[in-house]
Parts: structure tokens; C-alpha cells; sequence
């Protein structure tokens, strides 16, 4: 009986990080899923505008404010209200269901060549105050025919933090 109490105690010690692990990595792909969102938002309103949404120097700051998800048990409940701000309408950027991370969007300028900006997500996964980071850029480029462009890849850092 002993040996079982040891080989379950040790099977525990593996398997009970490991989860905690796995967990955290799979409540990442909302942060990569909604950076996305919110990258392909702003492309498609400058291929239909010819400038990205908002005004020159535009941030919508951490929405909603960043720590507030550790508040409510580490998930941030759906309130419609935060995403009426007409930036995050035109970039068709809404959180509908409870999520796990904050949401930032600035820019430098909106239109003209070297127009740019940033679509982030900073979340606190085991609210220790430390936060992961998940980002896209995109600018305005001539190369492209004065048209948008950007890094198709995620920066990602501190991502399980």
C-alpha cells in the first residue's frame, strides 16, 4: 500500500505542473487568435479608407484595464460596453464572451506614407502582477503600392509569464 501512496505522490508531482502548463498555453491562443482580429480589422478599414482607424497618435489604452481580469477569478467578464468606442467599432473588434486578456490598439499616424500601428494583448494568466505580451504591426509601405503592410507573425514575450 505504501508503494502505491509513493508511485501516486510521485505521478502527481509530474502530472499536476504539467496541467497547469498545458492550461496556460491553450488560454495563450485567445491572445494570438484576438491580435490577429484585431490586425486584419485595421488592414481591411485602410484598404476601404486609405488610413487606419482613429487619429494620428491614437491608443485606446488596455481595454478592459489591464489587472482587472484578477478581479473576477482571472477572467475578465463580457461587457459590451467597453468596445463602443468608435476605434474598436471600425476595427469590428469586440470581446462577446468572458476572456482572459486586455486589448490595446495605437497608432502613429492614420494615413500617408509611414502611417502605422499595433494591435496588443497583455494578460495576467496567474495574476502576479507579471503580464505576457502578444503584439502585430502593420504600416503603410510604397514597396506595396502605398498600401498596407505588416509582419504576418505574432511578437510574443514572457508568454506564460
Amino acid at each position: 500500500l505504501m508503494v502505491v501512496v509513493v508511485i501516486i505522490g510521485m505521478l502527481s508531482s509530474v502530472a499536476i505542473p504539467a496541467y497547469i502548463k498545458y492550461l496556460s498555453k491553450a488560454r495563450t491562443a485567445e491572445a494570438r487568435t484576438m491580435v490577429k482580429v484585431m490586425y486584419d480589422g485595421a488592414r481591411t478599414y485602410y484598404m476601404e479608407n486609405t488610413q487606419f482607424p482613429g487619429v494620428d497618435g491614437t491608443d485606446t489604452g488596455a481595454t478592459p484595464t489591464m489587472g482587472t481580469c484578477c478581479l473576477t477569478g482571472g477572467q475578465c467578464l463580457p461587457n459590451p460596453a467597453l468596445w463602443g468606442d468608435e476605434v474598436w467599432i471600425d476595427l469590428k473588434f469586440a470581446m462577446a464572451d468572458a476572456h482572459f486578456y486586455s486589448y490595446r490598439y495605437n497608432t502613429s499616424q492614420v494615413s500617408k506614407q509611414g502611417a502605422s500601428f499595433f494591435g496588443r494583448a497583455y494578460g495576467d494568466l496567474d495574476c502576479d502582477g507579471r503580464h505576457s505580451t502578444f503584439s502585430m504591426h502593420g504600416a503603410v509601405n510604397t514597396a506595396y503600392g502605398g498600401g498596407p503592410s505588416g509582419n504576418a507573425s505574432i511578437f510574443r514575450e514572457a508568454v506564460l509569464e
